[in-house]
């Protein structure tokens, strides 16, 4: 059941576990989307490729959290409910930040 909350704010949070998998060493990404205090989605799912890095791995899990985020937030607005705060998206590790900011 969907509550009202007053708002249409997007909300993610995203996890990985990095090299969950003992037999091929893939990472799993992990993400979930609340819309208006609402969760709308959930997934999980082993990436495509090995990282070398739980940095790496990280990186490549709150990429799919910004996809999701873009991807609703252009729906609600198409149906006319714009979002009145920016979008969130919340991770548990600091290296993606610092890594977004090095241009090297």
């Amino acid at each position: 059941m969907f509550q009202k909350h007053g708002h249409l704010n997007i909300r993610t949070h995203t996890d990985v576990d990095w090299t969950g998998n003992p037999n091929d060493k893939r990472s799993t990404s992990g993400y979930f989307t609340l819309v208006g205090g609402n969760l709308v989605k959930w997934r999980s799912k082993k990436q495509k490729v090995v990282v070398l890095s739980s940095a790496e791995a990280k990186f490549h899990g709150i990429a799919k959290g910004i996809t999701e985020v873009l991807w609703i937030k252009k729906l609600i607005i198409e149906i006319g409910f714009p979002p009145q705060l920016p979008s969130q998206l919340k991770y548990d590790n600091k290296a993606p930040i610092s890594i977004s900011k090095n241009p090297v």
